[in-house]
């Protein structure tokens, strides 16, 4: 996983690098207006094509609506200045000081109430010295074409600083600001209520059993041999570490998404085999039941894929596997889905400490 993060990481490097110097070709030739409205809407194109392969739901709401109207105001203006100071002066300039926009909205969360910890404010300093040093220029510097004045490199990063602000506005200050560690989901989502088989055979109810409670909720599959075991110890060790008290107001609940094979006997065995004893939910192979629960991973913003291995049997292969976007959704007291752990993402510590945010709560 740790690659595959490096891999990515350098990826998008490439990538910003590329961009850069392409907007900047690009704003002589073409004009900084043209060159922004141009990756406005390639970047549009391309943001509606990757969701619609990857299947990722695009929710709006109103309140959301609004928010991303200014944030598109906000970023298209980001971007423009950003191209007039790649036109104006060196990219080694204008690049490094936009790249900063994460350290610019620190102390903006601040102002916001945020409690930045050390490791907030030391990587601040380190992103600033590095801007500082990535940016500095000399008046004797020459390329091919041109020599950058100390007067062209101050306007320059007068302009890159404007785009820098704008950016730490619109794309920083969200996940400093939140008091979560996990992806808060805003605006929160109500559950709505449902009933589902558990592991015994019997019904479950989620008003009756949810009422009044912080309920952790997690999809998995039995037949996932890699994250999934995982996710469960975690779970496991955070109703282990929650004291009493807490624990009569804390649910944990895990729902199948492979209901064909993952019936309530398998269910079973699979508790046994992690030894624990939360309810964990699938319904019985009818068209009805598979609807149900299906409207409840719909809910929960679950997606998933089957791959076919053979065609032999009635619903799906005897032999398949299921691609699924799945993680843990904590829902406060209310009822409302409030955070977002991707399985890939779990560290049991801060998913406690955002169970904890939640208990604390009026």
């Amino acid at each position: 996983m740790g690659g595959n993060s490096a891999l990515w990481g350098a990826g998008s490097a490439f990538a910003w690098g590329v961009g850069d110097f392409s907007a900047r070709f690009s704003g002589e030739r073409s004009g900084v207006a043209t060159t922004t409205f141009w990756m406005i809407v390639v970047s549009f194109a391309f943001t509606l094509v990757y969701a619609l392969v990857l299947d990722i739901p695009i929710i709006l709401s109103l309140n959301g609506s609004l928010y991303l109207i200014c944030a598109g105001i906000g970023i298209t203006a980001a971007t423009g200045i950003f191209y007039e100071a790649l036109t104006r002066g060196p990219v080694s300039i204008a690049s490094p000081i936009v790249a900063s926009y994460p350290a610019i909205a620190l102390p903006i969360s601040v102002t916001l109430g945020a409690r930045p910890g050390l490791w907030e404010w030391g990587a601040m300093g380190l992103t600033l010295i590095g801007v500082l040093i990535a940016s500095q220029h000399r008046s004797d510097q020459t390329s091919s074409k041109q020599q950058f004045s100390k007067q062209i490199a101050r306007r320059t990063s007068i302009l890159a600083f404007l785009a820098a602000m704008l950016f730490s506005g619109c794309l920083g200050s969200e996940s400093i600001s939140s008091k979560f560690h996990g992806q808060a989901i805003d605006p929160a989502i109500s559950v709505t209520d449902f009933t589902l088989l558990d592991s015994q055979g019997g019904e479950w109810n989620w008003a009756e059993h949810s009422q009044g409670k912080v309920m952790v909720v997690v999809f998995l599959f039995t037949n996932c041999i890699d994250v999934c075991p995982v996710v469960t110890q975690n779970m496991k060790w955070i109703e282990n570490t929650l004291t009493d008290s807490e624990k009569e107001k804390v649910g944990l609940l895990t729902i199948t998404v492979d209901p064909w094979r993952d019936d309530n006997f398998t269910l079973t065995d699979w508790k046994l085999s992690q030894n624990v004893s939360w309810p964990h939910l699938t319904v019985n192979d009818t068209e009805t039941e598979l609807e149900s629960i299906n409207a409840v991973w719909t809910e929960f913003g679950i997606s998933l894929t089957i791959v076919d291995e053979s065609s032999e049997a009635r619903h799906h292969p005897s032999s398949y596997d299921v691609n699924h976007t799945t993680g843990t959704v904590l829902v406060d007291d209310k009822g409302l889905q409030r955070v977002w752990w991707g399985d890939l993402e779990w560290v049991p510590d801060l998913v406690l400490a955002d169970v904890r945010t939640l208990l604390s709560e009026d």
